[in-house]
């Protein structure tokens, strides 16, 4: 994939992000989010001038389209997304009563928002979020679907 963007495209991420999900090597200008990314040499290079990227055209075929897909998976995995949320979320909810939030509250009120079935609270309230994937209302689920 060649992405020749010169400026800070804020749609760029998901381009690299479904090209490397392909394992689609990618040659693209270092500008925006490129350089947290891309690795270059590995799953594409990047580049500063024209020249350069002409260059370089010739090196991307080369780079192994396998192990680009395995960088996607270890990086940007819905799987390993959700895991990094879920730890920021416990590190917040840890947080929260020693500044005087109701936690449990506060999602309970944010399900409501949302429509969903209030579900019986653990006393875990990330079990109890992600348990809300489990019982959203058929509507949401086919909407997500």
């Amino acid at each position: 994939m060649v992405m020749p963007d010169e400026w800070s495209e804020p749609a760029g991420a998901v381009a690299f992000l479904k090209a490397m999900a392909c394992g689609t090597p990618v040659l693209a200008f270092r500008c925006g989010s490129v350089s947290e990314i891309i690795e270059d040499g590995f799953t594409g290079r990047i580049v500063s001038s024209v020249d350069e990227a002409v260059g370089a055209l010739a090196q991307v075929p080369a780079l192994d389209r396998k192990a680009i897909r395995r960088r996607f998976e270890e990086r940007f995995s819905s799987t390993r997304i959700t895991n990094d949320y879920l730890r920021l979320y416990r590190s917040m909810i840890r947080k929260a009563p020693r500044r005087g939030v109701d936690v449990p509250a506060l999602a309970a009120a944010a399900v409501v928002e949302a429509g969903h079935p209030v579900p019986a609270h653990s006393n875990d309230l990330i079990e109890d979020a992600v348990s809300l994937g489990h019982g959203i209302c058929p509507q949401c689920l086919e909407e997500i679907q």
